[in-house]
């Protein structure tokens, strides 16, 4: 609600709001499905959609059915150990079933 508040207040000012959630607290399901709800324009990272720790198929069939675009940045997540490595980074499960995705190169990390 702040959010859109904020973004309503702006008077068109504001193109665009970053949503994130706090990838410390496990299992987010309910919170990710509310930033789902909003319909962004895109997804940034993704790491905790289709993941053991608070992803799940109803979220991945969401993003799915929306088509809403993921922006990946394999080399921020195994930095940060969001992923354990580039060979199990979820990019591999969106690419292969074709959805749209960015892989996105974060250098300063």
């Amino acid at each position: 609600k702040l959010a859109e508040e904020f973004f309503l207040s702006t008077e068109g000012t504001v193109l665009g709001l970053d949503l994130s959630g706090d990838p410390t607290i496990p299992n987010q399901k309910k919170e990710t499905q509310i930033l789902l709800d909003l319909l962004p324009d895109r997804i940034g990272h993704g790491t905790f959609l289709n993941s053991g720790e608070g992803g799940s198929l109803d979220l991945v069939d969401f993003v799915r059915q929306h088509r809403i675009p993921l922006e990946l940045c394999l080399t921020s997540n195994v930095k940060s150990q969001t992923v354990p490595s580039y060979d199990q980074h979820h990019f591999g499960f969106w690419y292969s079933i074709a959805h749209p995705s960015v892989i996105c190169v974060r250098c300063s990390v």
